[in-house]
């Protein structure tokens, strides 16, 4: 349930408000831990913020809805500039067991406010409005072929047992006939301990989303893909969309809020 009062609401160019404390909290623990400062738009509708982490390989889109919001109230489209660990810093230990969060813009202040609610107390924390210039992002809009689902922690655990080894590159594919993926570490000596592989007909924590036929094949960057299992604070369960000769697609749902995107482009063979 959303509401809209404007009448309530005159002072603020933003006020928006949801009992998904802690989701709002985690979602900023997994901006984090990939993006530093970045742009979030606000809408009568959403809201949407389009990132790439400091290397630009990584790609991050956000996008909630206002429907999913207890109240929602933006008078016109307004951009907020802020520094994501910073933020985070201040929230970090007071968006734990609380009920309700508001996220709020004044109008002619340069600040932006997060406060976090109880019956027994009232956190809040501001950080600064940034001016930054939006980012030469392009998100592809392709049907992807492949599709998979896995529980995030596992993802997360996958990343550490391949960086146990040494590498700094992992091929991620995946094969709908034989409904297997597979991470496997790049250039490590030890064939033993070098790739994991995943078969949907034996391991139901492995969903296949297609029922095509394709075959997916890319290496990518350990570190990058580390850093993005870390959503798993945030989502029980990661979707992961695979297109040869796209990037590789990262998904997180916050809550029923929205979800967390991440596009990370495949480094080429002759890396090897």
């Amino acid at each position: 349930m959303s509401t809209n009062n404007s009448n309530s609401h005159d002072e603020y160019s933003i006020y928006i408000e949801t009992v998904q404390a802690p989701i709002i909290g985690k979602l900023f623990e997994a901006l984090n831990a990939n993006v530093g400062s970045i742009n979030i738009w606000f809408t009568p509708q959403h809201l949407t913020s389009i990132s790439t982490d400091a290397s630009q390989s990584c790609e991050c889109l956000l996008r909630l809805e206002k429907s999913n919001f207890e109240t929602w109230y933006v008078e016109n489209t307004f951009m907020v500039g802020i520094n994501v660990p910073i933020l985070f810093k201040l929230i970090k230990d007071s968006i734990k067991a609380k009920n309700t969060l508001t996220m709020y813009v004044r109008k002619n202040d340069q600040k932006f406010y997060v406060r976090v609610n109880n019956e027994n107390s009232c956190d809040c924390s501001g950080v600064p409005l940034l001016q930054l210039n939006p980012p030469d992002i392009h998100i592809p809009n392709i049907e992807y072929q492949t599709m998979v689902s896995l529980p995030s922690h596992s993802f997360l655990q996958y990343c550490k047992t391949c960086g146990s080894t040494g590498t700094e590159l992992i091929r991620i594919s995946a094969n709908n006939e034989l409904q297997q993926f597979t991470i496997e570490s790049i250039g490590v000596s030890n064939p033993a301990s070098k790739q994991i592989t995943l078969s949907g007909a034996r391991d139901t924590n492995l969903i296949f989303r297609s029922n095509k036929n394709s075959i997916f094949s890319g290496i990518f960057t350990l570190r990058l893909c580390h850093n993005i299992a870390k959503s798993c604070v945030m989502s029980e369960h990661v979707h992961i969309y695979m297109e040869n000769n796209h990037p590789i697609v990262f998904q997180f749902d916050c809550g029923n809020l929205g979800s967390l995107k991440f596009f990370l482009y495949s480094k080429d063979e002759d890396v090897l």
